[in-house]
């Protein structure tokens, strides 16, 4: 009992000894001086261990340790271990770890990236297909000998015996046309197309910055969200600009909009929608929501932040009220087929789009009349 006791307690001792290491890394210390009632700050940078950086400490002086980094030549910055900071640090992709292993290659090529203005060209692909065929050739220039050396003992032990004899020769022919095939494969693919022997990099390119145009609406989970949200509903469509809709006056099925009400130019444009659903599909449309006024979507507003509890989470949902919204502003209409189904609704967002509305992404019955934000069509 005590052997494996002090044995366990051998293997735990050499176990700790050799598991806690403290780490290595750039070590920034700030001393607070006073010369003649004048506070004054010393900053300096060392390489060392983070229990000696601890050790620094005092009622003066403040530490901070960033392991992994080294010290300046200057101390007076860290960096990384390659010797440049952080910020300056050149993109350096991570070559892949093989998990078998290849006899003669023994690892990918470094590459590193530092100028974005150039295509960044990484091989590893080509190097990994040179080695193997390599690897390819040296299996099969082994086998060949292999199959050489049967075919001699056949043909030795044949005695006399033609048949036999024959049958050695078979394998010696096959072996050396294996070499000559296998070491001439590079000619041979040359003269059929020479790209076939062209190993190349692939390329990869920095992406840059890309601005969005102004007046564009983005769309979180189906919803509309604006950058331009005006708090008072200034410059909403006027009295004069909105009439009332039914299902004689647009061609709809039904109608089950709150408030029944569109702009005149939009019901002129919904009635090319309805020529095309009846004539071209053979369906009807059902409005469920067109112009609505800017109280309206306050009322909406306000009870999907009661439900979801924060602005980000109603935004998902609900647009917030302004009159840059397209339901606001009158030029977006949510429209079923009926009947609804899956090939119904298909033959509506055809009809829309041969009409040249605009769908949102992610929102199946939402329309928008042409010219009216995003400008993102969907398919269909």
């Amino acid at each position: 009992m005590r052997k494996i006791l002090f044995i366990a307690a051998f293997f735990l001792l050499i176990f700790s000894a050799t598991s806690v290491q403290a780490a290595s890394g750039c070590c920034k210390i700030i001393k607070e001086t006073a010369v003649y009632e004048i506070t004054a700050f010393q900053e300096v940078y060392m390489t060392m261990q983070s229990e000696d950086c601890d050790k620094q400490k005092g009622p003066n002086t403040e530490v901070t340790f960033e392991e992994g980094k080294v010290a300046s030549a200057d101390s007076k910055s860290c960096e990384d271990a390659t010797g440049t900071t952080g910020e300056s640090q050149p993109s350096k992709p991570i070559a892949p770890q093989l998990q078998v292993s290849l006899p003669g290659f023994e690892k990918f090529s470094d590459v590193t990236c530092d100028n974005p203005e150039v295509i960044c060209e990484i091989p590893w692909i080509a190097e990994y297909i040179k080695a193997f065929y390599n690897y390819g050739l040296a299996i099969i220039g082994i086998l060949s000998v292999i199959v050489m050396m049967i075919g001699g003992i056949i043909r030795i032990t044949a005695g006399g015996n033609n048949a036999q004899i024959s049958h050695g020769n078979q394998y010696i022919k096959g072996s050396i046309l294996g070499i000559i095939f296998a070491f001439c494969s590079y000619s041979i693919l040359f003269l059929l197309n020479p790209n076939l022997t062209i190993l190349k990099p692939i390329n990869v390119s920095y992406f840059g910055k890309i601005d969005l145009p102004e007046g564009f609406s983005e769309v979180i989970n189906g919803s509309e969200s604006s950058n331009n949200d005006s708090p008072t509903p200034q410059g909403c469509p006027d009295a004069s600009q909105i009439i009332p809709i039914t299902t004689s006056s647009t061609g709809a099925a039904s109608i089950t909009a709150e408030e029944k009400v569109w702009l005149a130019g939009s019901v002129t444009e919904f009635k090319k929608v309805v020529k095309i659903a009846q004539e071209k599909y053979g369906i009807k449309i059902r409005i469920a929501s067109a112009l609505r006024s800017y109280e309206h979507q306050t009322r909406l507003w306000n009870a999907a932040l009661k439900k979801y509890g924060s602005e980000k989470a109603a935004r998902q949902w609900v647009a917030k009220p302004s009159c840059n919204s397209p339901h606001v502003r009158g030029v977006a209409v949510d429209a079923y087929p009926v009947p609804e189904n899956n090939t119904n609704v298909t033959k509506l967002q055809n009809a829309f789009k041969e009409a040249g509305w605009i769908r949102y992404c992610k929102e199946y019955w939402h329309f928008q009349i042409p010219g009216a934000p995003p400008q993102v069509p969907c398919s269909p």
